[in-house]
């Protein structure tokens, strides 16, 4: 039988019967036990071939802290993550136990990214990134496979950085999805902590799990006991003096007047991220253009504040 005609003529009775949501959740059991019953109907390819192609990007990154401007603070804390990294065997001496992971805290655009990056090029090993929404499928049990998948892979690349980005997504217990999905995201849960307690906290080769979320309050609390997610980190909003470095820094391509005050800028953005710098200048960089400016003036960045700062 053909598969996507199968689908989609359960989709079509699904919902000629308008049936609610609750039964709707029902949908992705019917079609995994199908898959089981019939192990030759590849019910479950598609989704696999997304799965591989989308998820556990396994990349060297030669990115370290001095490219990441600002957020010294959270740079310093996580020079004890990099030395676990470099030097596992002055824990295994002293009879430490390495950090399993680490929870980066902020609000959108400083840099949690970035600095994960930073942290595993810093130690000179393999980052493995993937999103928390990619955990999430239709197939029942698939979410489950992914987090097993991905930690074997961390085995075999050890030692390594495992990113989850937005972990909030898979991360928290009881919200109302509907159906089977609350069922299922709970399962993602239990994984996720069953692979924490089961890495070995003094291998030659560590794995470290760095997950970044906008607000940890969100999260469930058994990810954040102690012997899972052991280092908290909060990545704050840019200081004056670090807003005044990132303009700085995100000016060097641009063909800057030699009146630019930076100084006044800085204090200019009380508030502002990262990200929001970042665009900031290119905003500048926009009205020059606009006016066939053969520079980017003062005046360019007074007028894109106007603009940029979308919270007023």
């Amino acid at each position: 039988m053909n598969t996507r005609i199968l689908v989609s003529w359960l989709f079509v009775i699904f919902s000629a019967q308008m049936v609610s949501v609750q039964a709707y959740g029902a949908l992705p059991l019917i079609l995994y036990a199908l898959s089981n019953k019939f192990p030759d109907m590849d019910i479950m390819g598609a989704s696999q071939d997304a799965h591989d192609t989308a998820t556990q990007k396994i990349i060297k990154e030669n990115i370290t802290f001095a490219d990441v401007v600002g957020a010294q603070n959270a740079k310093n804390a996580l020079l004890d993550i990099v030395n676990a990294l470099k030097h596992p065997e002055a824990y295994a001496a002293i009879g430490a136990q390495m950090p399993k992971g680490v929870l980066l805290e902020g609000k959108p655009g400083n840099g949690k990214t970035l600095l994960a990056k930073a942290l595993a090029g810093e130690a000179g090993v393999d980052f493995i990134a993937i999103n928390g929404a990619e955990f999430t499928d239709i197939w029942v049990g698939e979410g489950v496979k992914k987090v097993k998948e991905l930690f074997a892979k961390a085995r075999a690349k050890a030692p390594c950085i495992i990113f989850i980005d937005e972990i909030d997504a898979i991360g928290t217990r009881g919200q109302e999805f509907g159906g089977g999905a609350q069922t299922e995201n709970n399962r993602i849960i239990a994984e996720l902590l069953t692979q924490l307690d089961g890495m070995s906290t003094d291998s030659s080769k560590p794995i470290i799990v760095v997950g970044a979320t906008n607000n940890k309050n969100q999260l469930d609390p058994a990810l954040l006991r102690s012997g899972r997610f052991d280092i908290a980190v909060r990545v704050e909003e840019p200081t004056l003096s670090e807003r005044k470095e990132l303009i700085q820094f995100y000016s060097k391509k641009l063909k800057l007047s030699d009146a630019i005050d930076f100084d006044t800028l800085a204090a200019k953005t009380k508030g502002f991220s990262g990200a929001d710098c970042a665009n900031l200048v290119n905003q500048a960089a926009l009205r020059a253009v606009r006016r066939n400016a053969t520079c980017v003036e003062q005046g360019d960045f007074i007028e894109a504040l106007e603009t940029c700062d979308i919270r007023k």
